[in-house]
């Protein structure tokens, strides 16, 4: 099982609630994704079923089936077959609902407590979350439901004033760094890279040790970005239509591919101010210095503005090929001809 990097206090108040008995019936976990709330969820359902000590033992029968996933008592929603969270944004429906509630009115049947794991609650359809409104209002016992988002704001009032709310942060890159270099065999130089790259997410940076497709496809998108940089308006409209197809089938893929674009643009307003030295994606520096030295801070800061508008309007369900259409259109034009 992995490690909790960083939101350490956020696992002590879960602690503190099992030791004193006082087990809620629903948990809300809010934070970005990858900083731990999916392990810290797993954490809990071991905690409340370990037949070992009033907390995860991890080397427990019930732990361990909990840790693998196979576990008769808890079930976790939202999940692909690699432990990771699903890039396809699959509603939660009310069928699905209906059938987990038919589950959990019976006893469990091999622990002390059911527990059902969401781990995307803004997937929820609205019929959904009222359909499991009514569970969260009066739980069967031995029950525990934890929801994860990402943004609360998403989820109905009465859905998040029935659970406790425990924030989960992003991590220092020191914090990300030190972890990666303890843990595996990294250098110093990539465990930083990777832990800027990681956006304060360890799960991520994690991920992206273990797996080198990780990496290649963080720099698939990075050459992507520039070739739209540098490209004339008529392909920039190719690919906010292409992308707008893609965030039909694949809403999350495209919202990370745009943070990307943040890290982009936030590495070439570093070097225009001169800090080259906190620059994520060092091989294209170069480019950026090409392009921050045709910009002003003012026009770098507008393209960051305008993304995380995008970002904001894409989460608002609005048009998405006008959405991205007007993203691309803003994006300045951009002298490719290093002298």
């Amino acid at each position: 099982m992995r490690q909790l990097v960083g939101n350490k206090s956020s696992l002590e108040i879960i602690n503190s609630s099992i030791k004193s008995g006082n087990i809620p019936h629903a948990y809300l976990f809010e934070g970005p994704e990858h900083v731990g709330k999916l392990t810290v969820a797993k954490e809990l359902a071991m905690s409340l079923n370990c037949d070992v000590k009033n907390g995860a033992c991890l080397e427990c029968a019930q732990c361990i089936r909990i840790n693998n996933n196979t576990h008769a008592d808890v079930e976790i929603i939202g999940l692909d077959n690699k432990e990771s969270l699903s890039s396809k944004q699959d509603v939660i429906s009310i069928e699905k609902v209906r059938d987990i509630q038919k589950k959990i009115a019976l006893s469990p049947f091999e622990g002390k407590y059911r527990v059902l794991i969401f781990c995307k609650a803004e997937n929820l359809t609205l019929e959904a979350s009222n359909c499991l409104l009514k569970t969260l209002e009066n739980p069967p016992d031995g029950v525990v439901i934890i929801l994860l988002s990402v943004n609360v704001g998403t989820l109905l009032s009465t859905v998040v004033s029935r659970c406790l709310l425990i924030q989960f942060k992003s991590v220092s890159t020191n914090l990300i760094k030190n972890y990666l270099v303890e843990h595996y065999p990294v250098s110093e130089k990539q465990a930083v890279e990777i832990s800027r790259i990681s956006n304060g997410c360890p799960g991520w940076a994690i991920n992206a040790v273990e797996n080198n497709e990780v990496i290649d496809d963080l720099n698939k998108v990075v050459e992507k970005i520039e070739m739209i940089v540098k490209g004339d308006l008529s392909l920039r409209f190719e690919y906010a239509d292409d992308t707008a197809n893609i965030y039909k089938k694949e809403k999350k893929l495209v919202k990370e591919e745009l943070y990307i674009w943040l890290n982009y643009w936030r590495d070439i307003l570093l070097t225009k101010v001169g800090l080259v030295e906190l620059v994520i994606h060092h091989s294209k520096l170069d480019f950026f210095k090409l392009v921050s030295d045709q910009l002003s801070i003012d026009k770098i800061f507008g393209v960051i503005k305008r993304l995380i508008a995008t970002l904001n309007l894409l989460d608002s369900n609005v048009n998405p090929s006008l959405t991205l259409e007007q993203f691309v259109i803003s994006l300045p034009a951009i002298n490719s001809r290093i002298n």
